[in-house]
């Protein structure tokens, strides 16, 4: 797209020119650049891309309609700074609700070596249990939901866990899948892993279904956790809730830890 056929929308049809290429690759590029000075994560990447497509589309694009002048010339390098800025705000956003998050778990080693309140061990508890009764109402989806949560988890997984979602998975897929999520894949992104995973599911669940559709299917499954477990003292995002999950599947067990 040209600059003269982007100003164009910009003016006539914005919401228009943030489902372009011309839009989208903006901001890939900045979120590229953020990720290679490590403010933002690269698993990251596809949340700050819906955050900033939101935000522009609720906002941002008509601060630019209203901002830009055609002196400035083109129109591109203007987006790509206004993206840029907007995405640094996420990225305090988000770490000022990760600190919140931490000072509510406080740092926990699994290991064993460091100490939690009794408060803050209540308050584990009772999560993990909330956690559990949500589970239990999947009954025979159950399975398939706790394999997916784990791959959102980042947790890696074992011969066990491919089994208790699917008895009959072969030897050389259980191999294959373990090559890949047996080991550390903290840097993956989430259409990556669910792309890898879904030879499984679909042998599981015999019939044919899109990455997509499965990547879709547990964001709708995380969005009700969060609702559920809002209701609660504390007020969980994704980030947050995937931070309970890996204490969840590490069998974290509070009671086992020095109580101050």
């Amino acid at each position: 797209m040209d600059n003269q056929k982007a100003c164009l929308l910009l003016n006539t049809s914005p919401k228009e020119l943030i489902a372009s290429d011309y839009f989208q690759k903006s901001i890939s590029k900045v979120l590229n650049k953020l990720i290679r000075n490590g403010i933002v994560k690269r698993h990251e990447k596809e949340d700050f891309v819906q955050e900033l497509n939101v935000s522009f589309i609720q906002k941002k694009i008509f601060e630019v309609q209203r901002n830009f002048k055609p002196s400035y010339g083109s129109l591109e390098p203007y987006l790509e700074m206004t993206i840029y800025r907007k995405a640094l705000d996420i990225a305090k956003s988000e770490r000022q609700k990760k600190l919140l998050f931490s000072e509510q778990f406080q740092t926990i080693d699994f290991a064993g070596s460091e100490s939690i309140s009794t408060e803050n061990t209540e308050f584990i508890t009772n999560e993990l249990k909330r956690l559990e009764i949500y589970f239990q109402l999947f009954h025979d989806k159950k399975p398939k939901l706790i394999l997916l949560l784990k791959l959102f988890a980042r947790i890696c997984l074992e011969n066990k866990d491919l089994k208790d979602y699917y008895l009959l998975v072969s030897e050389a897929m259980t191999i294959e899948l373990l090559l890949v999520f047996g080991v550390p894949y903290y840097d993956k992104l989430d259409k990556e892993i669910y792309q890898e995973i879904l030879p499984l599911i679909q042998l599981a669940e015999k019939k044919s279904i899109t990455s997509d559709a499965l990547r879709k299917w547990i964001n709708d499954r995380i969005g009700e956790i969060i609702k559920a477990l809002n209701s609660g003292r504390f007020i969980y995002d994704k980030e947050s809730i995937r931070n309970l999950m890996q204490f969840h599947f590490r069998k974290l067990n509070v009671n086992h830890f020095q109580i101050n």
